[in-house]
């Protein structure tokens, strides 16, 4: 089994924050977003003093240790988490982690350096 990709936003989030942040993906999001339930950002289940809003998707994870993701695609998710959410920490990382790390730019360029270098795979390879 795969390791698959988890982002989440960690901050305070009104509810209608959170019903403006959906819209906004609706018409961004471009193949991140998956959720048969309905939304695809929703309150996590981790106790309310987390504060997280889960980005909930079907990708695979793309990172130093597994590239199998679309990092592309991740990516621009990552940056509209970040604009819907300017008040919250970014999170990234393996859904078999509790607690992913911070989005920084240091990591997004770990990332893209690695992706765009000779060791990065096409998605799905």
């Amino acid at each position: 089994m795969g390791a698959d990709a988890y982002l989440y936003a960690v901050g305070p989030v009104t509810d209608d924050e959170l019903a403006a942040a959906n819209k906004y993906m609706l018409g961004r999001d471009h193949g991140f977003g998956d959720n048969c339930e309905g939304e695809y950002l929703m309150r996590s289940e981790y106790p309310p003093e987390y504060d997280r809003i889960e980005f909930h998707n079907a990708r695979r994870l793309y990172d130093r240790e597994y590239t199998k993701g679309n990092w592309p695609i991740i990516y621009g998710a990552i940056r509209l988490m970040q604009t819907a959410f300017p008040q919250c920490l970014i999170h990234y990382g393996s859904d078999g982690l509790d607690d992913c790390p911070v989005v920084t730019d240091e990591l997004m360029d770990e990332i893209w350096e690695l992706y765009l270098g000779p060791d990065g795979k096409r998605p799905g390879y």
